[in-house]
């Protein structure tokens, strides 16, 4: 049973209903969260959505202490202020929508303004270990074949999970979106890196676009496959690449999609087996390190970073890659770039006996210097603990970016580097900008 699974019974109410829908045509993703931060606030306040909004009606103080001590019971527990915040967020959301369709005027004027500690801190993030190129061999090695091919498309190609297959089973990469894919004989052929075509409705910025698969998870696909047809399953192009069987005698009778949580399963499962307690998404981490090593060695451009990762990209990019219908030579030069970055993130190539210095030390020299240190003071640097570290970097940028002033305007593609490194988002301007701060 999901959480959506266990929430739905909110569903049977007309306006929570719409809500819902409002929210999930943005993001499947996004409005599953709201309504289990929703559902969750609800069931251990001994409350309903309809009772929070008459509380907000008759006695808007008492829901605020009651938010307020759900906080702290949330602490307690361990949980960060960047995810209690979240409730925040709903509770508010829930509101103004209620507010906005009623219309209700109290209702709509309402907020939770409590400052959360710790909001927009990513502790979590920021010291979770990126595993190197040995151990994600190592770990590779530990999974089951459909995990090599989970563990391949996060690593290899950087797809998000719910890209493998959406948060309630209903889509997901099917074999026909695999370049090249006989299924015949299930070989690639001569295509030593074959593209994979992430259409909208599994993109997280609604666009379609495509990544590479290299010839290491090409191998990973093959001998998965091959696997699935030996147990008698019909694979046809609209079968899906990731398979979960819907008994427990292991046959293939596959559900119509993988779910997003099964697939977190799938890798989560492989990194336990080598005590890795690390979040299946570092694999993500794992793939845009590696292919920003590229781009700052000359194998990668930037736009084809940025479009590979399935970011957004700035106005050039929007141009010359997110219009779709690419000329084949852009898409061979693509190829080209993205086969010579393979280095840096394949573990079929790995020698441990070489490998001295760790992805994780390349990459931490990588946001010193994109700070300002000379390469001499990243190297005294890179060995400093994760606080320390970042400490540092905070006030290096503080200095040398910011001049005394709190805020700094920056492109759409520079802000996760910038959030990485310890800013904080503000706000979104026109002209593909936005505004972030430092941390008071």
């Amino acid at each position: 049973m999901t959480f959506t699974d266990r929430h739905s019974k909110w569903l049977q109410d007309k306006i929570v209903r719409e809500w819902y829908e409002k929210t999930r045509r943005r993001s499947k993703t996004n409005a599953n969260v709201m309504l289990r931060n929703l559902g969750l606030f609800c069931e251990r306040n001994d409350l309903t959505p309809m009772l929070i909004i008459e509380m907000v009606r008759d006695s808007p103080d008492r829901l605020v202490q009651i938010f307020n001590a759900y906080t702290e019971r949330l602490r307690k527990e361990g949980k960060e202020g960047s995810y209690i915040t979240k409730y925040k967020t709903t509770i508010n959301n829930w509101c103004r929508y209620y507010g906005e369709t009623t219309p209700d005027s109290k209702v709509l004027s309402f907020k939770i303004t409590n400052k959360i500690e710790g909001a927009n801190e990513t502790n979590t993030v920021w010291k979770e270990h990126v595993p190197t190129q040995t151990e994600l061999h190592d770990i590779i090695v530990k999974a089951t074949p459909r995990g090599k091919v989970c563990i391949a498309l996060m690593a290899f190609s950087g797809l998000r999970p719910e890209s493998i297959g959406d948060e309630n089973g209903e889509d997901g990469i099917k074999l026909s979106d695999i370049e090249g894919l006989d299924l015949k004989d299930l070989s690639f052929g001569d295509l030593k890196a074959s593209r994979i075509t992430v259409r909208k409705n599994l993109s997280k910025s609604r666009r379609e676009y495509f990544t590479f698969i290299s010839p290491e998870g090409q191998r990973y696909i093959q001998e998965y496959l091959t696997e699935r047809r030996k147990a008698g399953e019909e694979l046809t192009e609209d079968s899906p690449l990731i398979a979960f069987s819907t008994d427990k005698k292991g046959s293939y009778h596959v559900r119509s999609m993988p779910r997003t949580l099964l697939i977190a399963r799938e890798i989560r499962t492989a990194f336990r087996k080598l005590g890795f307690q690390q979040r299946p998404y570092v694999l993500r981490r794992y793939f845009l390190s590696a292919l920003s090593i590229a781009e700052s060695k000359g194998l990668i451009t930037h736009e084809d970073r940025l479009f590979i990762a399935g970011h957004v990209g700035d106005i050039q990019s929007v141009y010359t890659r997110q219009k779709g219908n690419l000329n084949v030579d852009i898409v061979n030069q693509m190829r080209e770039s993205y086969l010579k970055s393979a280095k840096f993130f394949e573990t079929s190539i790995v020698n441990p006996a070489e490998e001295s210095e760790s992805l994780e030390k390349r990459v931490k020299l990588m946001f010193l210097t994109m700070s300002g240190f000379t390469p001499a003071e990243a190297e005294e640097l890179v060995n400093l603990s994760d606080e320390d570290l970042q400490k540092k970097m905070k006030e290096k940028l503080g200095m040398k970016i910011l001049n005394g002033n709190s805020q700094k305007i920056v492109s759409l593609e520079e802000v996760e580097g910038y959030i990485m490194q310890g800013f904080e988002y503000v706000a979104q301007i026109p002209g593909n900008k936005c505004i972030i701060r430092l941390p008071k």
